[in-house]
């Protein structure tokens, strides 16, 4: 990346003729069906045994609340802020939070997070990413588990061009997509010039990041 400024999600408000831009938030808890007695998401798999309730969240001391928060997204100022911002009154409170928060991530710290996340279409390695972004990850991807064999050489074929272009993993919200839908995404990223692509890329890290957040705590 050639700058270190802050991306912000409002960006993509303008200019973007595609209409990709419709709400970090709004598109997320769409995503987001979390019950606490076991049920599935709609589509983010089984509810983690790690599930905390927002009570059970803000009871934590701080290093427990960050690590909650870091395998939902590794950027320090956000696990910061979050942490030093209960309690919430509600896991809608925490969720509002966590979407402002997100809003104005810079590059650096975007790519840092970037090494928590696995090549799309790949099965996630626990020992470099850690057994909590793993298990995320596998969730996220479950919808790839059916991929057909041509789709998945192209997506690999994509993620190296991606990666050859822009130097960075293809992130994308694998949850509630088909293979189709995110090989589509995949070449149509690929024409991006750097600016619009560093902020969709912060915009996808930061819906990973309030899906994970609505998976792993409870109302």
């Amino acid at each position: 990346m050639t700058n270190d400024g802050p991306v912000r999600i409002s960006q993509l408000r303008e200019g973007m003729s595609h209409g990709l831009y419709t709400g970090v938030t709004t598109r997320v808890l769409a995503l987001t069906s979390v019950f606490a007695n076991g049920q599935t998401r709609e589509a983010g798999g089984p509810v983690s045994e790690d599930l905390v309730t927002i009570d059970e969240f803000n009871r934590l001391d701080p290093a427990g609340a960050a690590d909650v928060l870091a395998a939902c997204a590794a950027i320090e100022g956000w696990i910061a802020e979050l942490v030093s911002r209960r309690p919430f009154p509600s896991r809608q409170a925490l969720l509002d939070a966590a979407s402002k928060a997100a809003e104005d991530w810079p590059r650096s710290a975007v790519d840092v997070a970037l090494a928590h996340h696995p090549r799309i279409a790949e099965r996630p390695d626990a020992t470099r990413l850690g057994p909590a972004n793993a298990a995320h990850s596998t969730r996220e991807q479950a919808g790839l588990a059916g991929i057909d064999s041509v789709t998945q050489t192209a997506i690999l074929a994509g993620n190296a061009a991606y990666e050859e272009r822009f130097g960075r993993v293809f992130l994308i919200r694998a949850a509630g997509r088909s293979p189709e839908q995110i090989l589509a995404e995949l070449t149509r990223r690929l024409a991006h010039d750097d600016a619009t692509e560093d902020a969709i890329v912060a915009r996808e890290l930061a819906e990973i990041a309030l899906l994970r957040l609505g998976q792993a705590v409870a109302a």
